[in-house]
């Protein structure tokens, strides 16, 4: 009987381009599904803040992806006009300056004032005008 001998050679460098552009197509391919989780984790930290009223907020991401030749890029952007208010909070104009301050640029109010009505529904202010309390009944 013979004996087998065999022997392998490759070039290491072809392997490993190889390895790499594989990996390189998979976050690309991959960029769109990682994208959507961004998405969905920042809709549902606004539900878990019961920070919904006319969905404006949830409905509003979108985003871009940008590949190149040595990275991939993902820009998620919420472009509801409440969103930088909802994501940092905002200290009210009298309270002194700072990075999250309204300034001379304050919340919507015919935005505001639906989700009021709809929340205070019934309700009224004291005679004092300090606490808010139940509307008296219409007779």
């Amino acid at each position: 009987m013979s004996n087998f001998d065999a022997r392998v050679s490759f070039n290491n460098e072809r392997v490993m381009r190889k390895v790499k552009k594989k990996i390189n197509r998979g976050i690309r391919d991959s960029a769109a599904e990682i994208a959507d989780e961004i998405v969905d984790t920042a809709q549902n930290r606004i539900r878990a803040k019961q920070a919904v009223y006319t969905s404006q907020l949830l409905n509003s991401f979108s985003y871009t992806i940008k590949t190149g030749s040595k990275k991939t890029t993902i820009r998620v952007v919420n472009t509801a006009p409440q969103a930088p208010y909802q994501e940092r909070g905002v200290r009210g104009v009298e309270r002194g300056v700072g990075e999250y301050q309204y300034t001379s640029r304050k919340p919507p109010i015919d935005e505001l004032l639906p989700w009021v009505q709809a929340k205070l529904g019934g309700m009224t202010l004291d005679s004092s005008g300090a606490r808010i309390i139940p509307a008296p009944a219409d007779d």
